[in-house]
């Protein structure tokens, strides 16, 4: 018979009766990962990112407790997506391979290998190297029920294909009824197609967008990655339509929840729109010190796809 030690001795499990749980204590199990995993996702969605972290590291306990591969690959992703969000590029993308390894493992083939496209597509755009990836999902952007979301759209505006992501963009909206349907999806549609449209100087369609949009404001859309708060798109649709005031309150709201979340690329995502903005009101001296706090970002996170757009709005202050 089992038996625990009490003040008093050793007692007979069966002998115990009721017993109640100290508050300090809790059971590692596979229903704990999952909340955890549920939590940490939620808690990235508000820009907590403290709560989401605690999550990763809870999730890497249970883990560690109960040896099980399929939450091993699910705790392994979650450390992929803060990676990053921390701007740590390259630390992402060897977690991003390690993390199909064990989804693989796990038997989880054709998930681990969705997931772990996404996450390498969110490296690869910080990195300015979507190109190596266009062969892949060139045909696949703007396809229902494939592109999710519309990310491949972006994703191929951002390689450099801008013609055809503008014409894919156009085929989206002429056949997508606004608001989308509400579903986990709402806000990353919403706020890649705000992207869009800012890219494209979509301006008669923007402040449609612009309006389903703004109940989104305050959160994060979140896939297998993060993505800038709604704020940050808010401001985009605001400058396309021509009201900078409104564009500039955005930005400078994005611009503090992306510091809060620690999300470095963000915040420099959100300084460079800010310092286009300025650019196209002739207010050089304030865009100079955004661009500068760019290059610096972009230099120490190696992400030349900030470098790049910092060069392009040098040269053509104008531009989308």
């Amino acid at each position: 018979m089992t038996t625990v030690e009490t003040v008093r001795g050793g007692i007979e499990t069966s002998a115990l009766g009721t017993t109640l749980m100290h508050e300090h204590v809790f059971v590692l199990s596979p229903e704990v990962f999952q909340a955890a995993f549920q939590r940490g996702g939620t808690a990235l969605e508000s820009g907590d990112v403290a709560a989401a972290n605690d999550m990763v590291n809870l999730a890497g306990e249970v883990v560690g407790e109960l040896h099980q591969p399929s939450l091993a690959w699910q705790a392994s992703f979650m450390r992929t997506a803060r990676r990053i969000l921390e701007g740590a590029l390259d630390d992402a993308e060897q977690s991003a391979v390690e993390t199909l390894k064990l989804g693989r493992r796990a038997n989880q083939d054709a998930e681990a290998l969705i997931f772990f496209t996404e996450q390498m597509l969110e490296i690869r755009r910080w990195q300015d190297r979507l190109g190596e990836m266009l062969e892949g999902f060139r045909e696949l952007a703007g396809v229902d029920g494939v592109d999710f979301g519309y990310s491949l759209v972006r994703y191929l505006y951002d390689a450099g294909e801008e013609d055809a992501a503008a014409e894919c963009y156009e085929s989206v909206m002429r056949r997508l009824r606004l608001p989308p349907r509400r579903d986990m999806l709402t806000a990353t549609t919403l706020g890649n197609l705000a992207y869009l449209a800012a890219r494209v100087g979509d301006s008669e369609r923007a402040g449609s967008i612009y309006d389903v949009l703004a109940p989104f404001g305050g959160a994060f859309a979140t896939t297998t990655v993060a993505k800038p708060v709604g704020l940050h798109y808010l401001g985009m649709l605001a400058s396309t339509t021509g009201r900078e005031d409104i564009a500039e309150d955005h930005f400078a709201a994005a611009l503090a929840m992306h510091e809060r979340a620690q999300a470095p690329l963000l915040v420099a995502e959100t300084q460079l729109e800010w310092a286009k903005l300025l650019l196209i009101g002739a207010d050089v001296d304030r865009a100079s010190g955004l661009l500068d706090a760019v290059q610096s970002s972009a230099a120490f996170h190696r992400a030349r796809f900030l470098a790049r757009r910092c060069s392009e709005l040098s040269a053509r202050p104008q531009d989308p």
